[in-house]
């Protein structure tokens, strides 16, 4: 996964919409029940798997607390 992210060279925006649907789908949670894991809004986590929302500092602090553990989100921060 990090030769993808690095040759496609992915934004961070980018790599954190793929480690999120990724990490989403290992864990087989439709986008509204992994919206409540990570307390946002369903809109906003549709727009966060899109890359095309800004994160508060707030959110990627609960990903990162929930999801630390995971090889994936380790490649983006």
């Amino acid at each position: 996964m990090f030769l993808l992210f690095e040759s496609f060279g992915f934004s961070r925006k980018q790599k954190m919409a793929i480690a999120m649907s990724v990490i989403r789908e290992r864990r087989k949670k439709s986008q509204k029940e992994f919206s409540t894991i990570i307390d946002v809004s369903e809109a906003t986590y549709k727009s966060i798997e899109r890359a095309e929302h800004n994160i508060s500092f707030e959110t990627i602090d609960r990903i990162y607390s929930k999801f630390s553990d995971d090889e994936v989100l380790k490649m983006v921060f």
